[in-house]
């Protein structure tokens, strides 16, 4: 999300680079619901073939919905589409540069200092989701 939001303001630095950037009047709106739900929707267990979905069919029905609810409150036009765009080249992004790392193995959560982080049974493999310092979690 952050970075489907960031390809359309580049006012921060990106999570992740190389991005194409967007239109400016890219709907922001757009770009996080497609973000958010493609993310989502896209997890899938690791190492299974065919891919298997991470989350029940039921909540990614209910994803569907609730994404498809966003976008009908979106008027149509190059601003939704751009918006989409982005969100879908920022999720997709996220979930290939994710891949293998052991992100989405069943984890345990622990409290670690300021931060609630997970803790996969493969910790060293995971690039972790963390703020540097306690202060930057505010």
């Amino acid at each position: 999300v952050y970075d489907a939001v960031n390809v359309i303001d580049g006012t921060h630095q990106p999570y992740l680079p190389g991005l194409p950037p967007a239109s400016p009047d890219a709907s922001l709106d757009a770009a996080v619901a497609t973000a958010a739900h493609n993310v989502l929707v896209g997890l899938v267990v690791p190492g299974s073939d065919p891919p298997l979905k991470l989350l029940p069919p039921a909540t990614i029905t209910w994803l569907d919905s609730a994404y498809a609810a966003s976008l009908a409150a979106i008027p149509d036009g190059t601003a939704k589409a751009g918006g989409i765009a982005a969100g879908a080249a920022a999720a997709a992004a996220m979930l290939a540069a994710r891949t293998g790392d052991a992100s989405r193995v069943r984890h345990r959560s622990v409290r670690l200092g300021c931060v609630r982080q997970a803790i996969p049974p493969r910790e060293r493999l995971a690039t972790p989701y963390t703020w540097p310092s306690c202060s930057d979690e505010r």
